[in-house]
C-alpha cells in the first residue's frame, strides 16, 4: 500500500532468510561448511539492495538476524517453514559452538505452544563440546487444530546465555 510497508515487508522477508540460512549452514559445520559470507554489506548510495546497513551505515532488518545467527554460541530448531500442517511433527534442537572451552553444567529448555494444547516443555542439561553442533533433543510438536503456535529455545551455562524463538502457523 505505501513505501513504507514495502520496505518492511521486503526487509523482514530478507531478515528471516538471513536468519535460517546461517542456522542451516551452521548446523552442517565442517560438514561440508566452514562459514558463510554475507553479500552486500553496505549501501554505497541510498537505493533498494540486498544491504544489511543503509548509506549511513544505519542497520536495517537483516542486520540483526544475521548479528544474533552469528554470535559464537547459538541454539537452533530444525524448522525450515513458517507454517506447518495439523498433527504431529518431529523437531531436532541444536546446539552450536564456536568457543575453544566447553561449555559445562549447560540446560536448555524448550516450550512449544500451539492451538488447542497447553504449553509442553523439555528440559536438558549437559556439556557441550568446543567447536562443536550438538543434537540435544529430538522432539515431537503437536499442533492439534489451525492457530499461531510457538516454538522458544533457551541455553544457560557458566557465562553463556542465548535464545531464540520461531513463530508457525499451523494450517
Amino acid at each position: 500500500e505505501s513505501l513504507e510497508s514495502w520496505v518492511t515487508a521486503t526487509q523482514t522477508h530478507q531478515a528471516n532468510v538471513i536468519r535460517h540460512t546461517i542456522e542451516i549452514l551452521r548446523t552442517l559445520k565442517y560438514r561440508p561448511v566452514g562459514g558463510h559470507c554475507q553479500f552486500l554489506l553496505n549501501d554505497a548510495m541510498p537505493f533498494i539492495s540486498h544491504a544489511v546497513l543503509d548509506h549511513k551505515r544505519r542497520p536495517k532488518l537483516g542486520w540483526q538476524a544475521l548479528a544474533a545467527a552469528s554470535r559464537p554460541v547459538i541454539i537452533v530448531a530444525d524448522l525450515r517453514r513458517p507454517t506447518i500442517a495439523a498433527g504431529v511433527h518431529r523437531c531436532a534442537v541444536h546446539v552450536i559452538s564456536d568457543l575453544r572451552e566447553a561449555i559445562d553444567g549447560a540446560m536448555v529448555d524448550i516450550t512449544w505452544r500451539a492451538p488447542g494444547i497447553e504449553p509442553r516443555t523439555w528440559q536438558f542439561g549437559g556439556r557441550f563440546d568446543p567447536d562443536s553442533v550438538s543434537r540435544v533433543a529430538r522432539v515431537k510438536l503437536t499442533a492439534p487444530e489451525p492457530g499461531p503456535g510457538s516454538l522458544t529455545l533457551s541455553l544457560t551455562g557458566p557465562g553463556i546465555e542465548c535464545s531464540n524463538s520461531y513463530d508457525i502457523t499451523v494450517v
